[in-house]
C-alpha cells in the first residue's frame, strides 16, 4: 500500500477517528482558511484524494466552531503548542492533510504547502498519534491501589502512556500463576483460597518479595527529553532502580534480586524450587525494600506532577 487507495483513505480517517479526532474538509475565503465555515462544514465521513483536510479535536458538537475551538486550545495546552508525529530530526506538526497520489502531504493548510509522506509510515505513525481518548481506555480498577493514582498521573501527561504496571509486594506465599506459568484453571480458580495450589512457601523469618515497575511508552514533545532525564536522575540513586528502553517501551522498575537467590536458580528447577530463589527474602530486608519502593513513588509522582497539563 505505497500509494493512495480508498483502503488506506478509510484507515487514516478511522485511526484518527478512534484517538478522538475529526476531519473536516478545509474551507477558504479569499485564498485563505475559514476556520468558521470549515467547521460548520461538519466532520467529514470520507476521505477523497487531492483535498486538504483540518485535524481538529472530537466534541459533542461537531459543528460548532466554539466548541472545537474550546477543545482545541485544551489540546495545544497539554501537548506543548500542536501535536506532533515522531518522524524526522524534529518530528511533523500535525495540523492538516491532502491525500496525494502517492504519499501524504502534512503541513499548514494555509500554506497550501505540504511536507510528503508515504502512506505505510503515515498509518503506522498515527498508532503513536496523541490519543484523546486514553482515560476512557485504562480500566484502573486493575492496577494495584498502591500505584493507581501514580499511574492515573502519568497517563495525563500528554505525551505518556502506560502499558502494564506492578506495585511490588509482600506475600506470605505465592499461588501458582504469580509468574504467568501453569495457571489455575477454571475450577482451580473457583475452589477457595485455602484450597488453591501454591508455588511456594518461604522459610521461618523469610518472606516472598516481587518486584514494582510500570512501562510506559513516550510520544514525541518538546517535553519528553526533560521527563526521561528527571527519571533517570531518580533511579540513579538507588542500586535497585532502573530505567530502561527495549523496542521503544520503556520500564521504570524497582527490584529486589540482590536480596533473593535469583542468581542461583538453576535450568532443571522445578516450579516451587525456582519461585522459591526468585522470592524468597529475609524478612526484615524485604519490608525496608517495599518502605523504599513507596519512597521511590512518592519521589516519581512529584516528577509527573511536572509535566502534568493543569487546568
Amino acid at each position: 500500500m505505497s500509494e493512495y487507495t480508498a483502503e488506506a483513505a478509510e484507515e487514516i480517517l478511522k485511526k484518527l477517528n478512534d484517538k478522538g479526532w475529526n476531519l473536516y474538509k478545509a474551507e477558504y475565503s479569499c485564498d485563505n482558511l475559514d476556520p468558521d465555515a470549515t467547521v460548520r462544514g461538519g466532520p467529514v465521513l470520507k476521505l477523497e484524494q487531492d483535498l486538504f483536510y483540518v485535524i481538529l479535536p472530537e466534541v459533542e458538537n461537531a459543528a460548532d466552531p466554539f466548541a472545537v475551538s474550546d477543545a482545541l486550545k485544551e489540546v495545544m495546552k497539554k501537548t506543548g503548542g500542536s501535536i506532533q508525529l515522531a518522524h524526522g530530526e524534529k518530528g511533523i506538526s500535525l495540523q492538516a492533510i491532502i491525500l496525494r497520489e502517492q504519499d501524504i502531504g502534512v503541513g499548514d493548510p494555509e500554506s497550501k504547502i505540504a511536507a510528503g509522506v508515504v502512506y505505510p509510515t503515515f498509518i503506522d505513525l498515527l498508532e503513536r498519534l496523541y490519543d484523546r481518548n486514553l482515560d476512557r481506555q485504562i480500566n484502573y480498577a486493575n492496577i494495584d491501589s498502591s500505584i493507581r493514582i501514580m499511574v492515573q498521573e502519568m497517563n495525563k501527561i500528554p505525551f505518556v502512556r502506560t502499558l502494564k504496571s506492578r506495585a511490588g509486594r509482600l506475600d506470605d506465599m505465592l499461588l501458582r500463576d504469580i509468574q504467568g506459568e501453569e495457571p489455575f484453571s477454571k475450577e482451580e480458580w473457583a475452589l477457595p483460597p485455602e484450597e488453591k495450589k501454591i508455588a511456594a512457601k518461604p522459610e521461618d523469618g523469610n518472606i516472598m518479595i516481587t518486584k514494582g515497575y510500570v512501562n510506559f511508552t513516550v510520544r514525541a514533545h518538546p517535553q519528553a527529553r526533560d521527563f526521561l532525564l528527571d527519571l533517570k536522575e531518580l533511579a540513579s540513586k538507588y542500586s535497585f532502580a532502573v530505567l530502561d528502553c527495549v523496542d521503544k517501551k520503556w520500564s521504570f522498575t524497582l527490584d529486589c534480586n540482590d536480596l533473593t537467590h535469583e542468581h542461583e536458580v538453576e535450568e532443571n528447577d522445578d516450579y516451587t524450587v525456582r519461585n522459591k530463589k526468585q522470592h524468597e527474602a529475609d524478612e526484615e530486608k524485604a519490608k525496608k525494600r517495599i518502605t523504599k519502593f513507596q519512597e521511590i513513588r512518592d519521589k516519581v509522582m512529584k516528577i509527573v506532577e511536572k509535566y502534568v497539563w493543569k487546568h
